[in-house]
C-alpha cells in the first residue's frame, strides 16, 4: 500500500521550526520548491526545499540570494555534503517519520555550512546582469539572435538533446574564452547575442514566451515554457537566461549552463 504524507504541511512545520531562531520564513511554493526567505535590509537570503519531480521520496535544498549574478549552489556543491539518494546531494525518505529526519539533517548543514555559503553568495560582483542588458534582450532579441546565427553559421533543426549539445559546446567554450578578457560593451554584446539565440528556439520549439517581471525596482526579462510532467499535466519553465549565461562567465561549470535547458526536454 502505498504511503500518502502531505509533504508541503511537514516542509513548511520542520524548516520554520528549525530554522526559525536565523529569521527565515516560508515565502511559497513554485515547480516542487519550497522556498524560505531571510531578510537582511536589502538584501535576501534563500533556502530552496527541492522534491525530485520524477521521484518524490528523494528532495534536496538550495542556496540562493537576490544579488545580481550570483547563481544557486546545490547541496552537493557544499564541501563534504552527498546525501544517501540516487542523484548526489539528495536524500531519500519512505514516510513522514523519516521525512522529518532528513529535513533536520538538511537544516544542521544549512547551519553548520549552509551560513557560510550564504554570505560569500551575499558579497557582489563586479560582473553581473543589469536593467539595461534586459531592456536591450526584450525589445532586441529577434534581431540579436539573427546577430548570432550570422557570426556563428549556427543552425537550430529542434528543441532536443542533440541540438542543444551543439549549442552548448560553442557557447560554453566561447565564454571560457570570453571570461579571459574584461567584462566590457562587447562581452555584454555577445552574452546577449547568445541569450536572445537560445531564447528564440524555446519560444520556436516549445512555445516559450519572453515575460516581464519587476521586482523591487528591479526588472528581469525570463522565458517562460510550459513542461509536460505527465499526461494532461505541465508546469511553468521560467529561464533568466542572462543570469545563467553570466554565470557560467564568473565560473560556473557546463553543468550548471546547461541544467535549465535541459530541463525543459527532461
Amino acid at each position: 500500500m502505498e504511503v500518502r504524507i502531505n509533504r508541503g504541511k511537514i516542509i513548511k512545520k520542520c524548516i520554520e521550526e528549525e530554522l526559525s531562531d536565523l529569521d527565515f520564513h516560508y515565502e511559497g511554493y513554485e515547480d516542487n520548491t519550497w522556498v524560505f526567505a531571510r531578510k537582511l535590509g536589502k538584501l535576501t537570503w534563500y533556502v530552496y526545499i527541492y522534491v525530485y519531480r520524477f521521484d518524490p521520496w528523494q528532495i534536496t535544498f538550495h542556496l540562493g540570494t537576490d544579488v545580481p549574478g550570483k547563481m544557486q549552489v546545490q547541496a552537493h556543491q557544499i564541501e563534504g555534503v552527498k546525501g544517501d539518494g540516487d542523484i548526489p546531494g539528495y536524500w531519500r525518505y519512505h514516510d513522514e517519520e523519516s521525512m522529518i529526519e532528513v529535513l533536520k539533517e538538511m537544516t544542521e548543514i544549512i547551519r553548520s555550512k549552509g551560513i557560510d555559503v550564504l554570505k560569500k553568495l551575499s558579497v557582489p560582483e563586479k560582473v553581473g546582469e543589469d536593467n539595461e542588458m534586459h531592456h536591450e534582450l526584450y525589445l532586441h532579441h529577434e534581431e540579436l539572435a539573427e546577430a548570432f546565427v550570422e557570426k556563428t553559421g549556427m543552425v537550430s533543426t529542434g528543441y532536443d538533446e542533440e541540438n542543444l549539445e551543439r549549442w552548448l559546446d560553442y557557447i560554453d567554450s566561447r565564454i571560457v574564452e570570453m571570461s579571459k578578457c574584461p567584462y566590457d560593451k562587447e562581452t555584454k554584446r555577445e552574452l546577449l547575442e547568445m541569450a536572445a539565440f537560445l531564447g528564440e528556439q524555446i519560444v520556436k520549439y516549445k512555445n516559450g514566451v519572453w515575460s516581464h517581471n519587476v521586482k523591487e525596482k528591479s526588472e528581469r526579462f525570463c522565458i517562460t515554457c510550459k513542461k509536460e510532467i505527465g499526461k494532461n499535466e505541465y508546469t511553468n519553465c521560467f529561464i533568466n537566461l542572462l543570469r545563467v549565461l553570466i554565470g557560467k562567465y564568473l565560473g560556473n561549470s557546463r553543468e550548471w549552463l546547461a541544467w535549465s535547458f535541459y530541463d525543459i526536454i527532461c
